[in-house]
Parts: C-alpha cells; sequence; structure tokens
C-alpha cells in the first residue's frame, strides 16, 4: 500500500519492521547491555519476510520459527533465498 502511495508522489513514512529504523532503535536498546554490534544479536522470528528480511538487511544473524505461528501453516522451501534464516528453529519458549 506504501508503495502506491509513493508512485502518486505522496510522502509515506516507514516504521516497524523489516524497516531498518525499527532495527536500529532496537539497538539504541541492546546498548544499555554493552551489545554495540548488530552481529552480537540474534533475531529470532516467525515471518520471513519481515522479521528475517529486517535482520538480515542491518548484519543480524536470524533464526526462523517453523512449527509454530505463521511458519506452522508455510512450507519452507517456498521462501524466497532472500529472506532464508542462519538458522531453523521448530518451536521457541
Amino acid at each position: 500500500m506504501a508503495a502506491l502511495f509513493e508512485r502518486a508522489g505522496e510522502s509515506v513514512f516507514y516504521i516497524g519492521k523489516p524497516h531498518p529504523l525499527a532495527y536500529r532503535s532496537a539497538m539504541e536498546q541492546f546498548a544499555h547491555f554493552n551489545l554495540f554490534k548488530e552481529s552480537e544479536i540474534l533475531m529470532i522470528g516467525d515471518t520471513p519476510e519481515i522479521d528475517i528480511r529486517g535482520a538480515k538487511g542491518v548484519g543480524m544473524a536470524s533464526a526462523l520459527v517453523t512449527r509454530t505461528g505463521i511458519m506452522s501453516s508455510r512450507n519452507i522451501e517456498e521462501i524466497p533465498e532472500e529472506d532464508v534464516p542462519d538458522f531453523l528453529l521448530e518451536r521457541f519458549s
């Protein structure tokens, strides 16, 4: 939807994942725990197009939860190459 507005010449402000600003904001919070590099963080998520893509976009390692959440009804082989995580987890609890 945002892309349609942009093509129409309108101003669009992206917030949230997978936009890099969301991950940069998270990194500001991690700095309170003496974690300053994206390479020190593992993003764990259940949505390849949002969680994994966003993490990869800023240089974070990523793990995809495959048996619960969105991926419980999707096939891992159907994920585009750019959204394939570094690790696969059946569950995270």
